[in-house]
């Protein structure tokens, strides 16, 4: 069994904020009953989960209703099983219902996968509508720790300046690995340096991941929900720059730990359509936040320089498909870069 943190944290029941958790899930309901299970073992209780399944055809809403009624067992290296908090109390379709904040879990069924950003903006939504204090963007191939949201809320909450918090990830293969410990970005490369190491105590950066991403509601209501456009990658990175322009810090907490299998939902890494994402969206990212000097020497640098590179290397080491992801994803960002209704 992976080593979880063992120190308590004091929060007393007064200070206690409400929470929103939020986990999308598309065909991986074996990875969402595992992040459930470790959820409902956490030490913070005024929270509520609210599920959105992005139109799996896996089965998956049954599955997870089986896990709800106590029906299916969950193993794991990082928790054992507990079937003393089952029946969890469940909704599907949350329009009529008030949220207790008392670890119920809200179903949402979309007819078909919209994406990261619009299947998280659908929760969220929610949640602005029960007036919680925070609400948390949680990756359905996370496992946490059982501290780690009352250390984000202690953090949070220790000053109204910040905005968003995250934790250390961990890889989940190697529990001991740091995989992501926050990331600054060098602007005119539109390129990120994660910290994979953890510190002493917690650090602003520019980025929080939006696998594990705390965020306070007064964010959302001033700075607004995720930008649907880039449809997945890139979207938490725009709302952590957003947010602070809107004078907003976000911070990293080291001693808030989860572990992350990474990129299950959209096929593992190294995933040509993950690769397609994660570029495409640069240049959409640059359009949105980036100062029009700083555009110009990520458009010379990217068109003259690091495209070819890559489809030289792709071609030269990997694949032709490597390739011509790299082409398309290059052209179809600078066709979202050109289009004005993806100004800031």
């Amino acid at each position: 069994m992976a080593k979880q943190s063992s120190n308590s944290v004091n929060l007393n029941s007064a200070s206690q904020p409400k929470v929103v958790i939020i986990i999308l899930n598309w065909n991986g309901w074996k990875n969402t009953i595992e992040c459930l299970e470790s959820l409902y073992q956490i030490d913070y209780p005024k929270y509520t989960i609210i599920l959105v399944d992005n139109g799996s055809k896996d089965g998956s809403i049954q599955q997870i209703r089986n896990y709800a009624e106590g029906k299916s067992k969950v193993e794991s290296t990082f928790f054992e099983y507990d079937p003393t908090n089952k029946p969890i109390k469940l909704f599907k379709q949350p329009e009529n219902v008030t949220f207790d904040f008392n670890k119920e879990l809200v179903l949402i069924e979309n007819p078909m996968n919209y994406g990261f950003a619009t299947g998280t903006n659908i929760a969220l939504k929610y949640a602005q509508k029960q007036h919680t204090d925070y609400a948390l963007l949680l990756n359905n191939d996370i496992v946490v720790d059982k501290h780690f949201l009352s250390r984000l809320i202690l953090e949070a909450e220790k000053n109204p300046e910040i905005g968003i918090a995250g934790p250390t990830l961990y890889q989940y293969k190697r529990p001991a690995t740091v995989d992501f410990a926050g990331e600054n970005l060098t602007l005119w490369r539109v390129k990120g340096k994660e910290y994979t190491t953890t510190s002493t105590r917690p650090r602003e950066v520019d980025k929080i991941e939006g696998s594990c991403m705390l965020i306070k509601r007064v964010v959302l209501d001033k700075v607004g929900l995720l930008y649907t456009k880039f449809w997945t990658y890139w979207e938490e990175t725009d709302l952590c720059f957003r947010a602070k322009k809107a004078g907003y810090r976000v911070v990293y907490v080291p001693e808030s730990m989860v572990w992350h299998k990474v990129a299950q939902s959209i096929g593992g890494e190294g995933n040509l359509r993950r690769e397609y994402y994660l570029n495409r969206n640069r240049l959409l990212f640059a359009r949105r936040n980036l100062s029009w000097n700083n555009q110009a020497k990520f458009l010379v640098y990217f068109f003259g320089f690091e495209l070819w590179l890559k489809v030289a290397v792709e071609l030269k080491h990997h694949t032709l498909a490597g390739a011509f992801m790299w082409l398309r994803a290059s052209f179809d960002g600078l066709r979202m870069y050109l289009d004005p209704r993806n100004a800031p």
